[in-house]
């Protein structure tokens, strides 16, 4: 799949396992190690559907005021939150786009 960020402090987190800024700085190395894994679960996956069979990432589309993103788990109780679309000419969603790592417990 395409895996894209806007993010630059995520980028920054995968490729180096740290980032600069306040949200991102302190975070336990567990959960570094388990946003990389996941994220490279989803880049090596050829659609969402193998990432919803992956048992240990717990796939979920969120509900409430999260309602139009989705999620995988890094961490106990940390989670990546991303949106995914259809890829150009299909109608399975191949394209995803990271928004943020969260504590279970934030909100965007």
């Amino acid at each position: 799949m395409l895996v894209e960020t806007d993010d630059e402090n995520l980028l920054l987190l995968y490729r180096e396992g740290r980032a600069e800024c306040k949200a991102y700085k302190r975070l336990p190395k567990g959960v570094v190690e388990g946003f990389v894994k996941a994220v490279n679960y989803m880049k090596f996956a050829k659609d969402i559907n193998e990432v919803m069979r992956i048992g240990g990432l717990n796939y979920k589309r969120l509900q409430g005021n999260l309602r139009d993103y989705e999620s995988v788990r890094c961490n106990g109780r940390w989670r990546l939150l991303f949106k995914s679309q259809v890829g150009e000419g299909g109608t399975i969603i191949t394209n995803v786009k990271l928004i943020k790592l969260s504590d279970h417990y934030d909100d965007l």
